[in-house]
């Protein structure tokens, strides 16, 4: 049983190992690639920045001292890469690194291009982003002047923002944001118990404002009955924003406009 037991070990270290060394050769063969690259662009009398492997080089510079150990014909001096020039390279050594870097930057530039937009995030999840950066306490006017306040909050483990905005005149209002798929959703809780639910669907990543369109409300006895019908969301800057709320009762459309600045601490 030991016996067995050792002999396990010893075909999972012999394993660790080889897989070691191949990652190290595969390591060191990119870094070959890049450097005499580098030396063609020098040889050619190019600039180092234009050099299509400088930052590929740089970051192989931990990495050199082995390199220069095992391979051979590297040719790279210490001091600058561009300082070693054509004569350095192996005869063939151009067309060998053109064969070989040719289809890895071609793949690079694949896999950049169909990355890009899923690190980036969607319009919706770029949109709730921004309206978590609200988070904190506000304070401004409304559009006669008056004083109002709000105050933006992020809940349930970053899927939900909670907007309290307190108006002269008014009790408090409470909103929810959430994503719904390509979309924003809000729940506003108004003190008039009905609850009007509305959706904003951005069509890129770059938000400069949100318009809420209604989309239906709980405990709402009819369509004519008071509630708020339409919000734009305006982001002025990273510390003002506006609000237009639209209020409906019957056919008719009173706007409530809000300006707030980020409270200082």
């Amino acid at each position: 049983m030991a016996a067995t037991h050792h002999s396990a070990e010893s075909s999972v270290g012999n394993y660790t190992k080889e897989a070691f060394v191949v990652g190290e050769r595969n390591l060191l063969e990119i870094c070959a690639v890049a450097v005499r690259t580098a030396q063609v662009c020098a040889g050619n009398e190019q600039s180092c920045a234009g050099c299509p492997s400088h930052a590929l080089v740089w970051g192989c510079y931990p990495f050199l001292p082995l390199l220069r150990r095992k391979t051979k014909s590297v040719g790279v001096c210490p001091s600058s890469i561009c300082q070693t020039r054509r004569d350095a390279l192996p005869r063939g050594g151009f067309a060998m690194t053109y064969r070989r870097l040719v289809p890895v930057c071609m793949s690079f530039l694949l896999l950049t291009f169909l990355i890009a937009p899923l690190v980036a995030g969607t319009p919706s999840e770029s949109a709730f982003k921004k309206l978590q950066s609200l988070a904190g306490k506000w304070e401004g006017k409304d559009g006669l002047g008056r004083a109002a306040k709000t105050t933006f909050e992020v809940l349930a483990s970053g899927t939900a923002v909670m907007e309290k905005l307190e108006a002269s005149g008014m009790e408090e209002m409470v909103t929810l944001y959430s994503v719904d798929r390509d979309g924003i959703a809000l729940v506003h809780y108004c003190p008039t118990n009905n609850q009007p639910r509305m959706l904003v669907v951005p069509s890129s990543g770059d938000v400069k404002e949100l318009s809420f369109d209604y989309q239906g409300a709980g405990n709402l006895a009819s369509p004519s009955t008071g509630h708020q019908h339409h919000l734009v969301l305006r982001f002025e800057d990273d510390n003002h924003i506006t609000e237009t709320w639209t209020w409906r009762e019957g056919d008719k459309d009173t706007p409530m406009v809000f300006h707030f600045s980020r409270k200082k601490n």
